[in-house]
Order: C-alpha cells, then structure tokens, then sequence
C-alpha cells in the first residue's frame, strides 16, 4: 500500500512555515538594529555639531552660533578618531560680538580633513574653501573712505588729493582685484572722474596712484585668505581659502 503523501506534505509545509517565520523575525531583527545604529549615529552627530558650533561661534564673533553639518556615514566611527573628513560651515553676521574691523554678513565654508583635540575645544582643517559676502561699509572701514556699487560689477569712491600742487576731488571707479599674496585689493581697469569730465587714461594713471592706494584686507575670520572680491549690487562676494587652519574656543 503506498504511503500517504498529504501527511508528509504537512509536515514540509510547516517546516516551509518555520523557515519563514526565522527568515522574517532576523530581517526585522537586523532592520532594528539598523535603525537604532542609525538614530545614535545621528545622536552623537547632533551632539558633536553643537560643540563645534558653539568653537566656531566664538572665533567668527557671531551673535548666534552657526550652522554646523558634520558629513559622511557612518559617523560613530570618525567620533572615534576625532578626524572628519568634512565640516560644513554657515555663518551670519560675521564680527559681529568681537569688534573685527571686516563685517561679513554671511560665510558659507566646507572644511576638509578635520582633526578635533582636547575634548573639541581645539579643531584644526588641513583646507578650507568656501565664499562670503562682505558689507560695503566694512570696505568703507578699511579703505578710510566711503565705497558704493557702480553697477556692471565695479565700484565708485571719493578721493581728495594735491595734484601739481592743486587740489583734486576725484571720483574713481573700477573692479575690486585682489593680490592674494599681500592680501590687499585695489582698483583694476580704473576710469577717473574730475568735476564731470573724464580724465584720459595716461593722465589718470598718474593720478591714480595718489588717489587710491591698495587697501589692506584685515580680521578676515579663521585667518583665511581672500583669492577673489567681485563686486554686486548689496555686497561684495568673496572666495576665501586657508591651510592648517585652527578653530578653538
């Protein structure tokens, strides 16, 4: 007599049935899991970017503490090493609380290669790059006169001087163009302007160099370089670099 197959049947199929069952509970198991590694990653990443905010806030003399963003997942891993490949910085109202002679209304900054020390009170950035958005009336401060937007990306000033000993009252306009090097900016492609007429290019060339001298470019936070000043309607936009820099607070 052949043996009966629904029994057996049965028995795969609730063999079938607890597989299953042990293939689901470990996915769910291994889902938590995950998801629990992840809410303490971003714990810890939430925690860490409020400390160096609060670095940053002071160096950059900030009412407010800026926008901190540590990237890269996972992050318990370079809480470890204290080394982070990446820190996004934004900060408003640069200069604000410490006096610096150059007012940035915004920065916007990507540190790279990030190594914290003595418990985050110490951060240092093997590079750094990012843009600002400096005031007209820090320009203002650090050029002695008054600087307003020209229009078609150049700038307009008031300058007095002796000129063959007379009195000149000139108005001077150009591009902003920075040398990196002295970290100072001047007038690139200069027009002058004396009582309504404009002065022909030799002879403002000439005149020029006693009207305007090139403008030291101080307090920039963080000691970071200025590599370019283009000049827009309400600021002047900057590209802004640094190497080794050190935050600490």
């Amino acid at each position: 007599m052949a043996s009966p197959q629904p029994s057996v049947r049965r028995g795969g199929d609730a063999s079938r049935s607890s597989a299953t069952r042990t293939l689901v509970l470990l996915a769910v198991v291994g889902l938590l899991s995950l998801a629990l590694a992840v809410g303490v990653d971003r714990l810890a990443v939430g925690i860490v970017e409020r400390q160096v905010a609060g670095r940053l806030q002071t160096s950059l003399g900030t009412a407010q503490p800026p926008t901190v963003e540590i990237r890269r997942f996972p992050f318990l891993t370079q809480v470890v090493r204290r080394d982070f490949s990446s820190v996004h910085v934004i900060g408003d109202g640069l200069g604000a609380t410490n006096g610096a002679a150059t007012r940035i209304a915004q920065m916007d900054l990507l540190l790279h290669d990030v190594v914290a020390t003595d418990r985050y009170r110490r951060l240092t950035a093997a590079r750094v790059e990012g843009t600002a958005q400096l005031e007209y009336a820090a320009l203002d401060t650090l050029a002695g006169v008054p600087v307003r937007y020209a229009g078609d990306g150049r700038v307009e000033l008031q300058a007095r001087t002796i000129f063959l000993r007379l009195p000149v009252e000139a108005t001077v306009t150009g591009t902003p163009e920075v040398d990196v090097n002295s970290q100072t900016v001047s007038l690139g492609n200069p027009g002058v302007t004396v009582g309504g007429i404009q002065i022909p290019s030799f002879t403002s060339r000439a005149l020029l160099s006693s009207l305007v001298q090139p403008v030291p470019l101080t307090d920039i936070p963080l000691g970071l370089k200025v590599e370019k000043m283009t000049a827009g309607e309400q600021y002047l936009d900057v590209s802004l670099t640094g190497r080794d820099v050190v935050v600490s607070g």
